[in-house]
């Protein structure tokens, strides 16, 4: 569902383009190019996609994501290195789209851009113009409201593409742990140390809980460890969990090298 606010022409539209890795044909885009004498009240106008309206009050994790294509424009009749900087939000209502107040994810311009400025009407061709966005709604877990919309606020610049665009809600945990590694400082000793590290998601503060090979510590760092494998159960603040796996490897041990030098017959010369 699109929505705009003056009901006029410039608004999201379908376009034949797509992500070309997909081979699927079809995307929607926004024509932030136009003609000047179009021009008039269109800059900083912004239109919207508006998603259906989810219930997120016994989901543990949400995200959107999508796909974007954008080139900035060069504004050849002002001046050769002048761009236009179009912009994109996503913004979140929890009154079913009545309002749209909370902004997660703004971006714009040159770091928006995909591929280099031109000032002709951009097509994305290359799998290469195209960025995957994604963006984390559990802010909003536990409301039963809550409508995302896809904004463009137009600079008069240049064509954006969006496709593939998935809102994922349900159960599942987003709490992503890094594999974990390290090394005893002896071959034949028990003082080994790992670590849990969230690398993302999940709603801190979290809990931790070593298995007992590694004395059901409760600590982000087990320490003391012998060389071997331990796992380690996190938790967040929600009750999503992940168990992950540390390893203690151990330095190689120090194997001397020992060289005879006999005695001279009748002496104690040796060595």
């Amino acid at each position: 569902v699109t929505l705009n606010p003056d009901n006029d022409d410039f608004e999201w539209e379908w376009s034949p383009l797509s992500t070309p890795i997909l081979n699927i044909q079809g995307s929607i885009r926004f024509k932030n190019y136009v003609d000047p004498q179009d021009a008039a009240g269109r800059r900083s106008k912004r239109d919207y996609l508006l998603s259906p309206n989810y219930d997120f009050t016994n989901i543990t994790g949400a995200k959107i994501s999508f796909d974007l294509a954008y080139a900035q424009w060069i504004d050849n009749a002002m001046n050769p290195n002048s761009l236009r900087s179009d912009s994109l939000f996503v913004i979140v209502s929890t009154d079913c789209g009545s309002t749209f107040d909370n902004v997660v994810f703004e971006t714009g311009g040159a770091e928006m851009a995909t591929s280099a400025p031109t000032n002709a009407q951009f097509i994305p061709v290359l799998a290469s113009q195209w960025d995957n966005i994604e963006v984390d709604l559990s802010a909003f877990r536990g409301l039963p409201k809550v409508t995302i919309a896809i904004a463009n606020q137009s600079d008069l610049g240049n064509y954006l593409y969006l496709d593939n665009i998935h809102i994922v809600h349900d159960n599942s945990c987003f709490l992503n742990v890094a594999p974990m590694f390290t090394t005893n400082k002896c071959a034949d000793a028990c003082d080994g140390r790992a670590f849990a590290i969230v690398t993302g998601g999940g709603v801190p503060p979290y809990t931790y809980q070593w298995s007992p090979d590694a004395g059901s510590q409760t600590t982000a760092t087990a320490e003391g460890l012998c060389v071997g494998s331990y796992n380690v159960t996190i938790t967040d603040d929600i009750g999503c969990s992940r168990v992950s796996t540390a390893i203690v490897n151990s330095n190689p041990p120090i194997i001397p090298e020992i060289e005879v030098d006999n005695a001279s017959c009748g002496t104690s010369d040796g060595s």
